[in-house]
């Protein structure tokens, strides 16, 4: 995964998905860059730039996944209760993949693609 200037800085962003909130470092956001994130968050043209917020009507309990996965923490294979409470294991494992394209996640689509 590339990572786009110092680790170190102290910046956070908020994301809230469908009302939850998640607090994300810089380091998170960099994490698999360039993505959605990194767009949204550093380049200067977006409000979401100057808020450092952004909103995202996206499953919750995956993106809290995608979170572990920001943080540097290995989520395969998924864990049955970090599962939304909806959907079985090859539909989660399928949305998984769907908002890791939407977000732009190279390093975590590669994962989600192996054997």
């Amino acid at each position: 995964p590339a990572l786009l200037g110092s680790e170190s800085a102290p910046e956070h962003y908020t994301v809230i998905v469908r009302g939850v909130k998640f607090e994300l470092s810089y380091a998170q956001i960099t994490y698999d860059s360039p993505n959605h994130f990194t767009t949204a968050f550093l380049e200067h043209d977006f409000a979401e730039a100057q808020s450092r917020t952004l909103f995202l009507d996206r499953n919750p309990q995956l993106f809290a996944l995608i979170v572990e996965h920001l943080s540097g923490y290995t989520i395969l294979p998924l864990a049955q209760n970090a599962l939304p409470t909806t959907m079985s294991y090859e539909i989660a494992y399928r949305n998984l993949y769907t908002d890791a394209e939407y977000f732009g996640l190279e390093y975590l689509l590669q994962l989600l693609s192996a054997p």
